[in-house]
């Protein structure tokens, strides 16, 4: 591709590569980590303000990890397999607060965290929304439907109060979704 384009200033970092190698091989969750962290230490200017999870997202989530952008989130809500992910950009409160490469980057954890979803519930329909109405901090919603829900086919905002997580249940949810989204 011509360097004008769009995707010749994508990251190094993407799903499975080490830097400098364009393999497909899965990196272990430290491995991934300390590279992005080396990557990220790298490219931050010392001015760069912290990045803080928002206080109510703090309260409605359960944390599964982080990717090289996005923190990925369980909401706290057993009527729908219901995920949240959040750039660790700090202001960032729509999608173009992001700069090209990060936009580039979200989609690529959107997709990688959604499949995960669909092939562990096996669900009939994905609802994925940035929507941030109440909260102020760039979030994306990844909400896996069935037919047969309490809110299907309306937006799942509002229906029912939040139901609380079996904690045997949430945990098994959770390991099975790091597994697919980190070693995939």
């Amino acid at each position: 591709m011509a360097s004008g384009s769009s995707t010749a200033n994508l990251p190094v970092l993407i799903w499975g590569q080490k830097p400098g190698k364009a393999s497909g091989a899965a990196l272990g969750l430290q491995d991934l980590c300390g590279n992005v962290e080396k990557a990220l230490v790298a490219v931050m200017p010392s001015d760069t303000p912290a990045w803080s999870l928002h206080s109510r997202l703090k309260e409605d989530t359960i944390d599964i990890g982080d990717l090289p952008l996005c923190r990925v989130l369980v909401i706290k809500d057993a009527h729908y397999p219901w995920l949240l992910m959040v750039p660790r950009q700090a202001e960032a409160v729509e999608i173009i607060d992001l700069d090209e490469v990060q936009q580039a980057q979200l989609m690529t954890e959107i997709t990688r965290v959604a499949r995960a979803l669909k092939e562990i519930t096996k669900c009939d329909k994905l609802n994925i929304a940035a929507l941030g109405n109440l909260v102020p901090q760039l979030h994306v919603h990844i909400i896996a439907r069935r037919s047969n829900d309490v809110a299907w086919p309306r937006p799942v905002w509002g229906v029912m109060p939040p139901l609380a997580h079996d904690a045997e249940e949430v945990q098994t949810f959770i390991s099975a979704l790091r597994r697919k989204i980190w070693l995939g």
